[in-house]
């Protein structure tokens, strides 16, 4: 049976953390994945809510990752690409409460019949439901979505949610750790499992939008998106010269 890790990244979201906690206790997760939630060093009461209160997730397989200092979402995941070397495949789920848990669970059966080498949750197919999502958000994300699709020859439905499955032995960890850890870090993965011609699965999901707030200008992310895709068709994407070293402490 694949084993899997459901790693969560949180920073400033203590009412939403809150909210996800309760919704996976009301979600069946099955006993071959474990839950790993990494705290970035948030500046209002997340860290704090999740040393109290992380025994009330009823999963008994959990960990709890403290970061030092603030990593950016980029970092965490590199921290969580450290910590998960054990596992065959890695969930990431951002932990704002936006996604519906219930396309997590679709998500672990389609991948348990498939075995898909990535599966990336997207929210602007026919199928995908949004919720409380301004119009001006959906457009601009529409409109990326069909700059990529052009440029890269192939439909994109998506370029970066906050539920996306990984094989990790598709994925090389000294390759990873040279990634810049900018705001649009999860383009990597998607130019990754484009290029080697991996076995990519688009599951349409259903996103809502309730007291979450963004922590980046969404003019500055999509420009560094169309920047990283510049450098992708013409093979430049910025490479660390500096391997970073993160300091983090495990709560079992």
């Amino acid at each position: 049976m694949s084993s899997y890790a459901l790693c969560i990244p949180c920073y400033n979201c203590q009412p939403q953390i809150e909210r996800m906690i309760f919704k996976l206790n009301k979600t069946h997760i099955p006993s071959n994945v474990d839950i790993i939630f990494i705290e970035n060093k948030s500046e209002d009461t997340t860290r704090e809510y999740l040393l109290k209160n992380i025994s009330s997730l009823q999963h008994p397989k959990k960990t709890l990752i403290l970061n030092s200092r603030n990593y950016g979402l980029g970092g965490s995941f590199k921290i969580c690409i450290e910590h998960t070397e054990a596992y065959d495949f890695l969930i990431w789920l951002h932990g704002d409460d936006q996604v519906d848990l219930s396309d997590l669970t679709r998500m672990l059966m389609l991948n348990k019949k498939n075995n898909f080498d990535c599966i990336f949750g997207a929210r602007f197919t026919k199928e995908s439901q949004l919720k409380n999502y301004s119009l001006i958000r959906r457009l601009g994300n529409l409109t990326l979505n069909m700059i990529f699709s052009l440029a890269l020859a192939t439909t994109i439905y998506e370029t970066g949610s906050g539920l996306n499955l990984y094989k990790l032995s598709k994925l090389d960890k000294e390759d990873v750790k040279r990634w810049p850890e900018h705001i649009a870090f999860d383009l990597n993965l998607l130019f990754h499992f484009l290029s080697e011609n991996h076995k990519i699965k688009w599951l349409p999901i259903s996103w809502q939008e309730e007291d979450q707030v963004s922590n980046a200008s969404n003019i500055r992310v999509g420009l560094q998106m169309l920047m990283d895709l510049f450098r992708f068709k013409f093979n430049k994407l910025e490479r660390l010269q500096v391997i970073p070293t993160y300091e983090y402490e495990v709560m079992n």
